[in-house]
């Protein structure tokens, strides 16, 4: 009696699980059929034909599931040996972008054929093979960046942007970088220090398949910047032709200490999940994204928002990143930050020749872009910062960071490092300290006051334009001058007996080594003669008892014209 029967064997070149195997026969019976085919094995069963002229028909099928339960596609396949007609062998493959499937047959007496069958014959066996797609690579395409900005940020052009907005998106690529320094839509997390980055860190990605092959594929959307993945998705699956909305999360670094930034250019890439094999992007798809972390809480003056003027020049960008930080490690590095980095000399002609404004009883200066002049209406009991003036660069707009004004006082270093360390620690996470008087002060440095060594000693502030008076070597020459009012930062609550490190960003400077007594003792000259014999310029060297906590600094880039009272 010859046999019509059909011999498959199902070769599992994958690393996962063929399960829940599946068979119906329409003629003859399945024997020895395997419903679970582990990764390596290649079972053979027999689709076996009934008494009589009838042939052997039937279909089985398998879902792919992986080790950890995920089930990453399905096949199903059809075999016919009949009595009367031709052979027939066809198959419904698993997602082609990962899995690559084909068969091969054999009729008794015949060769083996690669995806085809001898349409007579009898018996005929045939080998499904399923292993990962090495040979075709399939596209997809960017749409769109979105993101929750969870503390109001301004752009350069004033623009605010606020909750959920879109960072960048297909339609119009070229809106949103922000010249060389950053984007158009920064956005701004909320971020506990220590904690994992990626867990709050996240942004609204927005792709779409080309090809319809990578429909049932599991993939992962990453973003690389200088070589570093920075950003990746959770898995997720192409289920038809339409847009997926996938949640990325920003992965480097994976904790930090202190606030930090991701201002670059990130070029977006797709993977297969479980072949690691890339997806081609069709498109645009390199973006500029500008992203902050910093404390939950916020400095008073940034509570309608934040200039991201000054998050570009405050923030330290991700290669700074510590893992684990003090406020006071932190507050150091603000310190060096404005003494070093914003381009900024003190006012060595007059750092008392400011237009003075009466604001609810209290002295203030008016932004004035004179030699001397304070850019803020700040006094010694603070004020509003215009941190704007402070931080303009040059006509062009890619100058150094705060060139364009260079002058300042010691209230504009105050408020610019209050701020600065706000980032960290919220808004009472400073003390604005005024000294009055101050007094003749000992040798230091000041900020930006060079010669062509670099920074030269200084124990005459206001010496000039000639800087060979810096340094006065006789402390009792009457040439000297003295600061009459200093203002500095303390460590959070002020309190004259505590250890609390000192901040000074104008002079020094000082990065909280120093209690408020050695603060004091270091800086002040209270040797010189000239306290008695010029008690016009400072009656007696500054103590502890001399120094006041103010209100520092209330709001920024206030605008408004006050009149006198």
């Amino acid at each position: 009696m010859p046999d019509f029967s059909v011999y498959a064997i199902v070769d599992n070149q994958t690393n996962e699980h063929f399960l829940n195997g599946w068979h119906n026969a329409m003629d003859g019976e399945w024997k020895g059929f395997s419903g679970v085919i582990s990764p390596g094995e290649h079972p053979r069963f027999q689709l076996k034909d009934p008494l009589g002229m009838r042939g052997a028909e039937g279909t089985f099928g398998y879902q792919i599931v992986s080790r950890s339960g995920i089930v990453h596609g399905a096949f199903d396949t059809y075999q016919e040996d009949p009595y009367t007609g031709n052979n027939k062998v066809s198959y419904n493959p698993p997602p082609l972008a990962v899995y690559d499937m084909s068969y091969q047959t054999k009729v008794a007496g015949k060769k083996w054929r690669s995806n085809r069958v001898d349409p007579d014959g009898h018996p005929f066996d045939v080998v499904y093979t399923i292993e990962y797609q090495r040979k075709k690579h399939y596209e997809w395409q960017l749409i769109e960046i979105a993101a929750y900005s969870d503390h109001p940020v301004r752009n350069s052009r004033q623009d605010l942007i606020t909750m959920q907005h879109t960072l960048w998106n297909h339609e119009t690529p070229s809106i949103y970088p922000d010249g060389t320094r950053g984007s158009f839509q920064p956005n701004v997390f909320s971020y506990e220090f220590g904690s994992k980055v990626a867990d709050k860190s996240i942004l609204n990605v927005t792709v779409v398949p080309v090809d319809s092959e990578l429909i049932g594929a599991q993939a992962v959307l990453f973003g690389v910047s200088d070589g570093t993945r920075v950003i990746e998705s959770d898995p997720f699956f192409f289920k038809d032709m339409s847009n997926v909305k996938v949640d990325a999360h920003v992965i480097h670094p994976t904790s930090s200490g202190n606030p930090f930034s991701l201002n670059a250019d990130v070029d977006w890439r797709m993977e297969l999940n479980l072949t690691k094999e890339f997806v081609t992007r069709r498109g645009a798809g390199v973006t500029r994204l500008e992203l902050y972390w910093i404390a939950p809480t916020l400095h008073r003056a940034f509570r309608a928002s934040i200039p991201v003027t000054f998050l570009r020049g405050a923030v330290p960008p991700t290669a700074e990143v510590t893992a684990q930080a003090t406020n006071s490690e932190y507050y150091q590095n603000m310190t060096k930050r404005v003494f070093n980095d914003y381009h900024k000399r003190f006012d060595t002609v007059s750092g008392t020749t400011h237009l003075v404004i009466q604001v609810r009883g209290a002295d203030y200066h008016l932004c004035l872009r004179l030699p001397g002049a304070s850019m803020s209406l700040l006094n010694y009991n603070g004020g509003s910062f215009n941190e704007r003036l402070y931080l303009l660069e040059d006509p062009t707009g890619e100058g150094p960071v705060g060139s364009l004004v260079p002058h300042v006082s010691c209230m504009d270093q105050a408020a610019m490092l209050e701020l600065s360390c706000s980032l960290r620690g919220g808004s009472s996470s400073t003390s604005w300290l005024y000294q009055a008087p101050f007094g003749y002060i000992n040798t230091t440095h000041l900020v930006g006051v060079t010669g062509s060594g670099g920074l030269v000693n200084v124990n005459n502030p206001f010496f000039g334009t000639d800087i060979s008076h810096a340094e006065v070597r006789d402390i009792n020459d009457p040439s000297r001058s003295p600061f009459k009012v200093y203002v500095y930062i303390g460590h959070s609550k002020f309190d004259r007996e505590s250890d609390g490190g000192i901040y000074d960003g104008c002079s020094g400077p000082h990065l909280g080594t120093e209690t408020i007594k050695e603060y004091i003792t270091n800086s002040i000259d209270a040797q010189t003669k000239l306290y008695g014999e010029r008690p016009w310029e400072c009656r007696a060297p500054g103590n502890v008892g001399d120094v006041i906590q103010g209100n520092g600094v209330v709001s920024i880039n206030d605008q408004r014209l006050f009149s006198q009272s």
